[in-house]
């Protein structure tokens, strides 16, 4: 009778370790991947925002040039030109989040917003200063106007 209430004693013992365990090791795995998935969205935006703003650098500073360049995104994301800055928004764990890049040619476009995938940046000169998407092809033109 001994030895029963000795199983017994341990069953319940090792049931409530392995809860407390279950448990414990979730709310450990849970701030690491969303660490891990900020990390990631805005490593992909700081890249955005440094090859958006070498390409329309690359087009101020040359004549009659188009810099085609491609952007990769997992989330959907926001672009701004406000200034001198390139500005792209990600949304993480904290909320929207802005990583900025200093352009030498700026001018006020908006916030457009963009799904997730791989765009086409093609930046130009063009009649007026603009950005467009186009619809369904993953294609963002940027066009600038410096003599305008």
């Amino acid at each position: 009778m001994r030895g029963q209430g000795s199983i017994e004693y341990l069953s319940i013992i090792s049931a409530v370790f392995v809860i407390f365990a279950a448990v414990t090791f979730t709310q450990m795995i849970s701030p690491g991947s969303n660490l891990a998935d900020d990390t990631e969205q805005l490593g992909q935006a700081r890249a955005g925002c440094d090859v958006i703003s070498d390409a329309i650098n690359g087009v101020y500073t040359s004549n009659d040039s188009v810099f085609t360049e491609i952007v990769e995104f997992s989330r959907s994301w926001s672009l701004q030109l406000e200034n001198d800055n390139v500005r792209i928004g990600v949304e993480i764990s904290d909320g929207m989040t802005w990583v900025d890049s200093n352009v030498k040619y700026g001018f006020e476009s908006g916030v457009h917003d963009f799904g997730s995938g791989s765009y086409a940046v093609i930046v130009e000169r063009g009649d007026s200063d603009e950005v467009v998407m186009m619809d369904g092809e993953k294609k963002i033109f940027i066009r600038i106007n410096p003599g305008g």
